[in-house]
């Protein structure tokens, strides 16, 4: 098995129309970011 090394993460959300409610998730602001969207990724149903 290969080792991938990746820094971002896309996430859509499920009922999302146009790019709306999307949020990219970066391993240099994870902290924050999950701070910041905390609340609608529990709430939500995304795909990645």
């Amino acid at each position: 098995m290969s080792q991938v090394n990746n820094t971002k993460i896309f996430l859509k959300p499920i009922d999302g129309i146009g790019g709306s409610g999307c949020i990219l998730l970066t391993i240099e602001n994870i902290e924050k970011q999950m701070t910041k969207y905390s609340d609608i990724l529990l709430n939500t149903s995304y795909i990645y």
